[in-house]
């Protein structure tokens, strides 16, 4: 049986409406917020824990989101299926970008320690993940492409 302990590597079973999808919780980002990675394929019926070195093995299907993973999972919205060492390419906390709504071109980017005001996007940029909070709901909605916001793209 898997501890209690929400942590870091640990990865949860998303249940949507086109299927089980599976995400890894990669950083803490403030008290109750944390860094989730969600993994492109969804599956028609639940893995089982053999198959997450294969899971993780895929591309993301959007940018890591801020989301309250361990209040999620510990209410049971999501459920823990497995630990794994968070993979290389998502051990370094993610660079996020965020904009004054008064002056959409007034960009800033943001990242665990510091942020700072950048006034234009270059192409790179453009790429990174939005920095806003987001819940359960909106990330099923992500996976489904249901999402007022669509499945999340970059926005400049």
């Amino acid at each position: 049986m898997m501890g209690n302990k929400i942590m870091p590597g640990d990865i949860a079973e998303i249940k949507t409406q086109i299927g089980y999808s599976y995400c890894m919780f990669t950083h803490e980002f403030d008290k109750h917020n944390d860094i989730v990675a969600v993994f492109d394929t969804v599956y028609e019926s639940p893995l089982k824990d053999i198959d997450f070195d294969n899971v993780i093995a895929n591309p993301l299907r959007f940018p890591q989101v801020i989301v309250a993973f361990r209040k999620i999972v510990k209410v049971g919205i999501w459920k823990k299926v497995a630990h794994r060492e968070v993979p290389d390419r998502l051990k370094k906390f993610p660079l996020f970008k965020w904009f004054n709504p008064l002056n959409s071109s007034d960009w800033w980017l943001k990242d665990d320690k510091n942020e700072w005001r950048i006034g234009k996007l270059n192409e790179e940029q453009i790429k990174l993940p939005l920095y806003r909070y987001v819940n359960a709901v909106e990330v099923e909605n992500y996976i489904t492409g249901n999402s007022q916001y669509g499945i999340l793209r970059p926005l400049v």
